[in-house]
């Protein structure tokens, strides 16, 4: 039955314009996390773009927020235009761990980042280098990292724009109207 499943949303996803993202987002629940790490490098080396990497779980409300943002039928064009997008699930618990990809937990450690906290998201150039990630400089305590991690408040949506804003060709006006989405969609922005 399992095979069946994914055949009929693969013959669906092929259907679709957005076959890569669409078959990524099914079979990413089981394929090893290096296996789609490596293979999303490659697209993203042919496609001169850089990567976008988020790491979820399904307990994980700003998880649920992050990915609700960036799949939106509006955002997803101006990620897509700017990077090849992956959701790695990891830190899951009970039943829910058959749908972790295998070694999501251990990328997140290679490049520097804290499993303890998610999401967890990154940012790598098309060669796998990671250009920069949640953790930004603290302006309260010099020296020290701080993670905006996704509850997509005014001051880490500053900051989360701003690394978009950073690695990507958006202008000013696309980046205005990310904002905008994110804010309709989240559960955990408080209303103005």
């Amino acid at each position: 039955k399992p095979l069946l499943l994914l055949l009929n949303q693969a013959v669906f996803c092929l259907s679709t314009t957005r076959a890569f993202t669409c078959l990524s987002g099914f079979a990413q629940n089981r394929l090893p996390a290096q296996h789609l790490l490596d293979s999303v490098i490659t697209k993203a080396l042919k496609e001169k773009k850089n990567v976008f990497v988020s790491f979820s779980a399904s307990w994980c409300g700003p998880c649920k927020d992050l990915k609700r943002g960036i799949y939106d039928v509006y955002n997803i064009q101006f990620f897509e235009k700017n990077y090849v997008v992956l959701e790695l699930y990891g830190s899951e618990v009970g039943d829910k761990k058959i749908n972790e990809n295998a070694g999501a937990n251990e990328i997140i450690l290679k490049y520097d980042g804290d499993t303890s906290f998610l999401p967890y998201w990154m940012i790598l150039n098309s060669k796998g280098i990671k250009l920069l990630d949640n953790y930004v400089k603290s302006e309260k305590n010099p020296g020290k990292r701080e993670n905006i991690g996704f509850s997509y408040n005014p001051e880490s949506a500053k900051k989360f724009l701003a690394a978009i804003k950073k690695t990507s060709k958006l202008t000013d006006a696309e980046l205005q109207l990310i904002d905008e989405r994110f804010r309709q969609l989240s559960r955990s922005i408080p209303e103005d």
